[in-house]
């Protein structure tokens, strides 16, 4: 039998934790996969949901599939933003840009 880990008592919302942009796109690529999975293959759909109905208190299973989605489609925009304010920040030097003068 597992345990989960006590969290603290804190709001999850109010917690920020950098993650690099490599790890934040494969879990975005996991998401997008398991995703399409449960989407596209009836059977582990099925028991996906058999697995959830073990629990009363779990959630349906179309909530998870949508969340997997979500989330997946959520990383991928904070990526995309994070590339876009990386690209127009005068302060962070791309191998594109040339720095310094070059007269």
């Amino acid at each position: 039998m597992s345990t989960k880990p006590r969290l603290p008592a804190v709001s999850i919302e109010a917690i920020s934790v950098p993650v690099s942009g490599h790890a934040l796109s494969t879990v975005a690529e996991l998401l997008d996969v398991c995703d399409e999975f449960f989407r596209n293959t009836p059977n582990a759909r099925a028991e996906l949901g058999y697995f959830l109905a073990g629990n009363q208190s779990g959630p349906h299973v179309n909530w998870v599939i949508d969340m997997l989605g979500f989330h997946s489609l959520y990383c991928q925009a904070r990526l995309a933003l994070a590339e876009c304010e990386a690209a127009t920040d005068p302060t962070t030097s791309s191998p594109h840009t040339p720095t310094g003068d070059h007269r």
